[in-house]
């Protein structure tokens, strides 16, 4: 149990804290679908997130198809960019 490890005289609270916060992913590789990418690599996701941006932000390598590539994202108000750091670079490929 957490709290039989945490005594006052261990370690400083906060880094208590990042040991018990840290949780490693189910899923090393994780891959999702958004409408758009700016060509720096940033990821637009519009509408319902549910727990996309979680779930790519704890996985160690993830892959993130787009439907079109701009040059600006033009964020609306319920839209998420996940930065070019969160995705894994791929070359864009053409759908035959």
């Amino acid at each position: 149990m957490i709290y039989s490890t945490l005594t006052p005289t261990s370690k400083p609270l906060l880094a208590r804290l990042r040991e018990a916060l840290r949780v490693p992913s189910l899923n090393p590789m994780w891959h999702s679908h958004a409408q758009k990418a700016d060509r720096a690599g940033n990821v637009l996701i519009e509408g319902i997130l549910g727990v996309q941006k979680e779930v790519v932000l704890s996985s160690r390598y993830s892959i993130v198809t787009v439907e079109e590539i701009v040059d600006d994202l033009e964020a609306g108000p319920n839209s998420c960019v996940l930065p070019a750091w969160t995705s894994t670079p791929l070359p864009p490929s053409v759908w035959r």
